[in-house]
């Protein structure tokens, strides 16, 4: 992920280029090595805070409740992933968590350890690739060693990245990435020595992995195509006779993302929200992406969460104008085979799957950028190397100078992630509006008895207009905070709403919809909710010991005998109040 500075223009825009240093910068670079132990070392230490962060956001449904990872051992990861989770059509991932759980344990530490390995992973990838890159620059051999660490230690240490780190479902992004960098730089090995079956069969395996990771898997056998045009003067179907397995299996590894997604049901869990179709999505990413841009060239003012607004045409059009002339730039590169032209291309084709015309439930996430930034760090530091390329010193410490300010902004970043709280308030401090962090900041104020802060945010959320797909959980929270402030009648209401726009499993509201009848002595009603409740939640024993007291209330002795046995079989604890309904009971029954 090299890019060539200012220079004379070829008469032939054509020609392949030459390495320079006889190959000397990936082959003898005795330095290399050093450097990059002591980049993997800095990278690490930055995200050390990163294994006390707690599970976040859609880690909840897919890690902390997901059955099949708290019993490794039965394996059952292999073939399952929990409903409406983020893990669906996505089986590599999955298994790389079920093996993570089974030799570490189930728990967000041990999922750390796996993120944080992936992500330096990708390090000594994006070094090595960036090493052989620069060998087609006129940058002095003597330093592309340094300049490829630098440029992995910049993009390692970045806190843009800390959301594809610490945050543990987007394990998806950064091993997704890394097999896309592993395709690459296998397919390099075995082309510079075709006998190396190792590295041969490191490529062609590695298509396949990276799709049934993440969707925009499916690059992985274009980043090739366009280095072999680049740097190597092979055109498309020369490229594509001389390496025809590496691209039936990259055009196999299509066919099973196909499948993968048909199958897994992956499209029902895409759509946008109804006001953004296609147009509006596309409209709307140059903006973000300029956003992303930013934040990777000024690191400060990073958010969790966006509830970025939608784009008019007419207010997008500078953006928009902005973006096709980088794209034109970015073709005119490789059509010129300037070294610039790999890192700009190889950046477009990983934002083409989010930050194009698939509409995708949101229109920002910084975790998108996550490869990008690595082209990025290669566009912005190597015409920088090649300015300052006589003074060696002042490069190196100014490189160094970098990475120790974002290395200090990653651990404070990585810091703040181990507070959700405080990761969703950030956010809505951010911006005010963003409805779904004031929704979440409510959960969390909830869980943390604050009931009264909670229904506050909640309000907010109401007030702005409750998105289509956050109309059921607002409205459930807005009764749980309601209930606990002793408002039965407004908690009831708003667990009716709930209960009007639930799509899912509408036990927890039915059952709660149950205490609130409860509460005001309502015992016929509160038995109904609570029956619901159990048609999609048979195994709560809770909820049977409720409905135990219930069908007390009202004098239904079998019923309650019942209720009150099963909840005792499903490991409900014997409450004594209970106990005494039902010695009640009992005696009035045997005096009949």
């Amino acid at each position: 992920m090299a890019v060539a500075t200012t220079r004379k223009r070829r008469a032939s825009g054509v020609s392949p280029r030459r390495p320079t240093g006889a190959r000397a910068s990936h082959t003898a670079a005795p330095a290399f090595v050093p450097w990059l132990v002591g980049a993997l070392a800095a990278v690490a230490f930055a995200y050390a805070p990163s294994f006390e962060v707690p599970y976040l956001f859609d880690d909840h449904g897919a890690l902390e409740g997901n059955p099949y990872l708290e019993r490794p051992a039965g394996l059952g990861w292999l073939g399952h992933v929990p409903e409406n989770s983020a893990l669906i059509a996505r089986l590599f991932l999955s298994w790389t968590f079920g093996v993570n759980a089974l030799l570490l344990g189930h728990g967000p530490g041990s999922y750390h350890v796996g993120n944080l390995l992936v992500h330096l992973t990708n390090v000594v990838l994006v070094a090595s690739i960036a090493r052989r890159g620069l060998a087609y620059t006129r940058l002095a051999p003597r330093l592309h060693a340094g300049i490829a660490v630098a440029i992995a230690l910049v993009w390692g240490l970045h806190p843009l990245n800390v959301q594809a780190v610490a945050y543990l479902m987007q394990r998806s992004e950064s091993l997704a990435a890394c097999f896309e960098l592993l395709a690459l730089l296998a397919w390099l090995r075995a082309d510079e020595a075709p006998g190396r079956r190792g590295w041969r069969a490191l490529s062609l395996a590695a298509p396949f992995l990276a799709v049934a990771t993440k969707e925009h898997g499916w690059i992985a056998p274009l980043l090739p195509l366009v280095w072999a045009w680049v740097f190597l003067g092979r055109g498309p179907l020369q490229e594509l006779r001389r390496n025809a397995p590496f691209y039936a299996a990259g055009l196999a590894s299509w066919a099973l993302l196909v499948g993968l997604t048909l199958r897994g049901g992956r499209l029902l869990h895409v759509g946008a929200e109804e006001q953004i179709d296609a147009w509006s999505y596309f409209v709307t990413q140059p903006e973000v992406l300029t956003h992303y841009v930013r934040l990777f060239l000024v690191p400060v003012g990073q958010s969790f969460d966006y509830d970025w607004p939608v784009a008019t045409l007419r207010a997008a059009w500078p953006w928009l104008a902005l973006w096709a002339a980088l794209f034109g730039a970015t073709g005119f590169a490789v059509w010129k085979r300037h070294p610039a032209g790999f890192p700009a291309a190889a950046l477009f084709l990983s934002l083409a799957t989010t930050s194009s015309f698939l509409a995708l439930p949101d229109l920002a996430f910084e975790h998108r950028f996550y490869l990008a930034g690595a082209c990025t760090a290669a566009l912005a530091l190597v015409p920088l190397a090649r300015l300052l390329e006589r003074a060696p010193l002042v490069l190196f410490a100014g490189a160094a100078c970098a990475a120790a300010v974002l290395g200090v902004l990653t651990y404070q970043r990585s810091t703040l992630f181990q507070d959700e709280l405080a990761v969703w308030s950030e956010a809505v401090e951010r911006n005010p509006e963003q409805r779904r962090a004031l929704s979440n900041v409510a959960g969390l104020l909830l869980a943390r008895g604050d009931a009264e802060g909670a229904l506050t945010h909640l309000r907010r959320v109401e007030a702005l207009g409750i998105p289509s797909r956050m109309q059921t959980r607002v409205h459930y929270q807005t009764g749980n905070a309601l209930l606990d402030l002793g408002r039965n009648a407004e908690a009831r209401a708003s667990y009716e709403r709930a209960l009007e726009t639930a799509q899912g499993d509408p036990g927890s509201i039915h059952a709660n919809l149950g205490h609130a009848w409860l509460r005001d002595g309502r015992f016929a009603e509160a038995r109904a909710s609570f029956e619901r409740a159990l048609l999609t939640q048979p195994e709560r024993a809770d909820l049977y010991m409720d409905l135990a007291y219930a069908c007390a209330q009202l004098g239904d002795s079998e019923a309650f005998v019942r209720a009150y046995e099963r909840g005792i079989k499903l490991g409900a604890r014997p409450q004594p109040v209970l106990l005494n309904l039902m010695t009640v009971m009992q005696g009035d029954a045997s005096r009949r």
